[in-house]
């Protein structure tokens, strides 16, 4: 099964806002980021960034609860 999830996910990486949600658990959503230009500090060179693509789980129902308890009551450990 996670390797239906996976190549799923790869499927779509094209696709920006992009959304895989896992009842329960959470959901990945995909986000591309856009090329953009930086300045190096100690040469003051500027560069071309490349564009990225980014994937982000979001925690959603029991999972989330669990984890904004825990970072409420200031637990940091597993």
């Amino acid at each position: 099964m996670p390797t239906v999830m996976v190549d799923t996910l790869i499927e779509h990486l094209a696709e920006d806002g992009y959304c895989f949600k896992l009842n329960g658990l959470g959901k990945f959503i995909v986000r591309h980021g856009p090329a953009r230009r930086r300045k190096i500090g100690f040469s003051g060179e500027t560069r071309e960034i490349p564009p990225k693509r980014k994937v982000k789980f979001l925690t959603l129902g029991k999972l989330r609860q669990l984890e904004t308890a825990r970072i409420r009551d200031g637990v940091n450990k597993a």
